[in-house]
């Protein structure tokens, strides 16, 4: 679950109704009233099972308000990346507004991800079901295009990041360590604040 930037609503992934788990959907909540105020389906959403964070809220570089980012898989096993406007003041609220591709082939899985405080990039650890590789898919929210794709093999972290995270200045995002150190799940440092889409080590924190 994560909060919207106004901290008014809290957002929730389903898998939907029990015994009908193909129509996934985002849940918005008003925190005032506890009610349930929308439930918006999403195309081919990935499951939010085995304690994967599938939720990113951030800013939609082109408005300046609140976005929330929803992953799901393609009917030809694309990452996909959906666009869901979280400003009250919108004439699009709590809708779908926009569905970027990784334009990848085979993937089956989506992890976790996490969005840098302006919008401008998510990060997306997934899993490739062919290959059996695990990577980081670096989605350019302003300039759009394919992903960018690194194997988490060779940023020598695990491949399973439960709880990726985007530090609240932009400048760093941190994984669990696991080539690198085996035993040891440290957490590795990235700096993206200059290259973005090219995160380069700077500090591993044992």
């Amino acid at each position: 679950i994560v909060f919207n930037t106004d901290g008014a609503e809290l957002y929730g992934f389903s898998d939907g109704p029990e015994y009908w788990q193909n129509s996934p959907a985002a849940l918005g909540w008003k925190l005032s009233d506890n009610f349930l105020q929308a439930t918006i389906p999403v195309p081919n959403g990935t499951s939010s099972s085995g304690g994967a964070h599938n939720l990113a809220i951030s800013v939609n570089p082109a408005t300046q308000g609140s976005i929330l980012y929803v992953p799901g898989t393609s009917s030809s096993d694309d990452l996909q990346l959906n666009m869901i406007d979280t400003n009250a003041a919108s004439g699009n609220f709590n809708t779908i507004i926009a569905t970027l591709n990784a334009g990848l082939a085979s993937v089956c899985n989506v992890i976790s991800l996490a969005a840098t405080p302006d919008g401008n990039f998510v990060y997306v650890n997934y899993v490739d079901c062919n290959s059996g590789s695990f990577s980081l898919a670096i989605f350019d929210i302003v300039h759009g295009g394919p992903a960018t794709i690194i194997t988490m093999s060779s940023l020598r972290a695990d491949d399973y990041q439960h709880n990726l995270q985007v530090s609240p200045d932009g400048q760093s995002l941190l994984l669990q360590a696991y080539y690198a150190n085996f035993y040891g799940y440290d957490i590795m440092v990235f700096n993206i604040g200059a290259t973005p889409k090219s995160p380069t080590l700077q500090a591993t924190i044992t």
